[in-house]
């Protein structure tokens, strides 16, 4: 899904393209080589058909991510390796709630 009318006329040398649309020449690209991937669309939005697809073959086959990545053990993981890294350090923390 598109929500955009601006367009990538033609893929940077040493890409390859992966997708198109009628409106959109290169609507993915991947430079396999140098480990590059793109899209000129929203995989996550539900409009895309086969989005949630791209999405895990993207996390589990190029990037190899393991999925088993738990909320509890990023923010226990997060604060130990915070803490050792700012000692009695001081820091300023801007944090945003919502959906940016």
């Amino acid at each position: 899904w598109m929500s955009h009318t601006d367009y990538i006329a033609e893929a940077p040398e040493g890409f390859k393209v992966t997708g198109t649309t009628k409106n959109c020449p290169v609507a993915a690209m991947e430079n396999k080589k140098r480990k590059l991937y793109a899209v000129q669309f929203h995989p996550e939005v539900m409009h895309t058909q086969e989005g949630k697809k791209m999405l895990h073959n993207f996390l589990f086959d190029v990037c190899n991510c393991a999925g088993d990545w738990k909320m509890d053990s990023f923010v226990d993981n997060t604060i130990k390796s915070l803490r050792t890294k700012i000692g009695s350090g001081k820091v300023l923390c801007a944090l945003s709630g919502g959906v940016d």
